[in-house]
């Protein structure tokens, strides 16, 4: 055989193994990105309890849980004492820790007034830290359409965590 020959053989030949190994590459690419993870979101009580095991797929909202004992029950909170918030999505196994009132703590919370026309409308007490809905009973003025709720001039965002009193106004625009 010629060199000519020789080398075109080795190159198809190399040529082929590199195909192979590129398919199967692919193939075990697919078959790893197509499985879908799974993570275990532990609900602990008193004394380390393990009160539910829940499996919650991945980039996917843990249903929240109450415990049996429900008396003076404040929520789940993470390791370091964060409340749990509900509307994350889960990336890995996930403890959530039960937190009951001990009758010691002092719970905090603030008040929120609404006023419409410089009159209190509504009072809201909140606990520290807790959002406000936003779908509140909202005012209605003959001959105007509610905007929203503002504080300062500015409107109100309700995803805020309460962490101080609130005074919010009703902000009205004239109809046409």
């Amino acid at each position: 055989m010629n060199k000519k020959k020789e080398l075109k053989i080795a190159f198809i030949i190399i040529g082929i193994v590199l195909a192979i190994g590129i398919a199967i590459g692919v193939i075990f690419f697919l078959i790893n990105n197509n499985e879908t993870k799974q993570y275990t979101v532990t609900f602990v009580g008193e004394n380390n309890e393990v009160l539910k095991l829940e499996e919650v797929e991945k980039n996917a909202l843990v249903e929240q849980w109450d415990p049996e004992r429900i008396d003076g029950f404040l929520g789940w909170f993470t390791k370091d004492d964060e409340p749990f918030d509900f509307s994350s999505k889960i990336t890995s196994d996930t403890t959530l820790y039960a937190k009951w009132y001990d009758g010691e703590s002092t719970i905090v919370s603030y008040l929120v007034t609404f006023l419409v026309d410089d009159e209190v409308y509504q009072t809201l007490e909140v606990p520290e830290n807790d959002t406000l809905e936003e779908e509140q009973d909202n005012p209605t003025k003959e001959g105007y359409t509610f905007v929203g709720w503002y504080e300062n001039d500015v409107p109100f965002d309700f995803s805020t965590p309460i962490t101080e009193e609130h005074t919010l106004v009703a902000v009205f625009e004239p109809n046409n």
